[in-house]
């Protein structure tokens, strides 16, 4: 399906990956295009074009922007299937990466290590990332699990649910989630619910803006165990929700925010 080349050019369409793992890669200086300013992380993918902002939501790639690039691979996530095949049409190839999990991420890198002619780079990055994983796992086997509670975003007060990239991460640094079992993703989850699930250790995403001040500000929280006895981490949600290579940064943290808190 793919021709390898000695010099691909690239347009890495998905902020909420990690254009990180093309730099890792030693693909960096070969993306021509990224989605818009969320793509940050290199420091460099800033001064890269944005291709994004069409469509009603201003989130669909400009295509007229795209295929004056002439990239040979456009990466992007799933959904947009109307956008992907005009885009097929107009002679790009269009590629769809979508990891749900720590796994997924592996093959992930795996595939774009392959179409890139970064495999053994791609092997090298995954073998490491790997390594973290299952040190922390051996460490975790050995300790309680711990009931915890993630806050994606406030107001409303969404938490991070099951089939979600964070929930396979508190799994895999011992947290039980108190949101397990809810019937969507990313659910709305009422104070009353949360006071009732009584989680250990609260954990908020850096996108929510919140310490435990402001928690214990917000009507009800007072309620809440974990927040009035002050068990709660804040998490950089870039190494969280962002599939790349600083996941397992990430998933370091969490293990130590996690256990230092419930211990």
């Amino acid at each position: 399906f793919f021709k390898q080349k000695t010099a691909y050019e690239i347009v890495d369409c998905d902020w909420s990956s990690d254009v990180c793992s093309s730099d890792l890669l030693g693909i960096g200086d070969r993306i021509v295009g990224v989605s818009g300013p969320y793509d940050d992380h290199p420091s460099a993918a800033l001064d890269i074009p944005e291709v994004g902002g069409a469509g009603d939501f201003g989130v669909d790639p400009n295509l007229e922007t795209v295929v004056g690039l002439e990239p040979d691979l456009f990466l992007t996530i799933a959904g947009g299937d109307a956008w992907k095949e005009r885009l097929r049409d107009l002679g790009v190839t269009v590629f769809t990466i979508d990891a749900i999990d720590l796994d997924d991420l592996f093959g992930d890198i795996e595939t774009v290590g392959t179409l890139t002619g970064a495999s053994d780079a791609a092997a090298t990055l995954v073998d490491s990332m790997r390594a973290t994983a299952d040190a922390i796992e051996v460490r975790v086997a050995d300790l309680p699990r711990v009931r915890c509670f993630f806050e994606v975003y406030y107001p409303p007060l969404i938490a991070a649910g099951p089939g979600t990239f964070i929930d396979d991460l508190l799994r895999r640094v011992g947290c039980d989630s108190v949101t397990a079992g809810a019937s969507s993703a990313y659910p709305e989850w009422s104070v009353e619910d949360l006071v009732a699930a009584d989680p250990d250790v609260y954990l908020v995403s850096s996108e929510s803006g919140a310490d435990t001040a402001a928690l214990l500000a917000r009507p009800g929280f007072d309620a809440v165990r974990s927040i009035t006895a002050g068990r709660v981490g804040i998490v950089d949600s870039d190494l969280v929700t962002r599939a790349g290579p600083r996941v397992v940064e990430g998933l370091e943290f969490l293990f130590i925010v996690v256990q230092d808190l419930a211990g």
